[in-house]
């Protein structure tokens, strides 16, 4: 699998743990152990993922993500960091992901390869992060849309003991508020901090005026997190 990533960790331990977690699943991996490191990295290098702790001495994690999408618009920022609700609500305005410590192989893993196969590295198509709560039927189960993209997007299903489909299975997605219902191809799937299933889909629509009709939900819905 392709893709780059600079992972920032002060930490000697985990950040060798999560770069071997990376690199297990394909991405090329570069760490750096300071927010000055990281800074000099994404001078000289173009990153598709940025992931960082949110303390790094007295530099905050986050305003690291926010220099390096002023040089790279389309990068792409994981944080990572104690429970913190303010936090996470800044983190989703700058367009990054929040993930609450301790992050898991599985969870760390599932959130940088859809970050790649839902819109690929050269980001054709903005993710949306949904602001309000919009649920969907995913099979026979209830969930919610989490971001989304004219692409795909990422679901997180209600019900805690659904098992995960097969990677490629088919999926059908209605969106009852919106009178849509389009098919969708499961990408991957894994348990988020909550322990609900999240699953990233791919459009798989081949009615032209479905795939229309599913723009426009997505343009209705939630802001640009580049």
């Amino acid at each position: 699998m392709a893709g780059r990533v600079l992972l920032v960790n002060p930490s000697i331990a985990s950040r060798l743990r999560m770069e071997q977690w990376l690199r297990g699943a394909g991405f090329s991996t570069e760490s750096v152990a300071t927010f000055e490191e990281a800074h000099q990295r994404l001078k000289a290098t173009s990153p598709d993922v940025l992931i960082t702790q949110v303390r790094l001495g007295e530099f905050n994690g986050l305003h690291l993500a926010i220099v390096g999408q002023g040089r790279r618009p389309a990068l792409v920022a994981i944080v990572i960091g104690a429970p913190d609700a303010v936090l996470v609500k800044e983190a989703e305005s700058h367009g990054a992901t929040y993930l609450t410590e301790p992050v898991t192989e599985e969870e760390l893993v599932a959130q940088v390869t859809v970050l790649f196969q839902e819109v690929g590295q050269h980001r054709r198509w903005p993710r949306k992060h949904v602001a309000d709560r919009v649920d969907v039927e995913f099979g026979e189960s209830a969930a919610r849309i989490v971001d989304l993209s004219y692409g795909g997007m990422l679901l997180e299903v209600a019900d805690a003991d659904v098992a995960a489909p097969e990677l490629g299975s088919g999926l059908r997605v209605s969106l009852p508020a919106f009178g849509v219902s389009i098919d969708a191809a499961l990408i991957w799937a894994g348990r988020g901090p909550s322990g609900l299933l999240l699953c990233g889909a791919a459009l798989a629509e081949k009615d032209p005026s479905v795939a229309i009709a599913w723009r426009e939900v997505v343009d209705r819905i939630g802001f640009t997190v580049q």
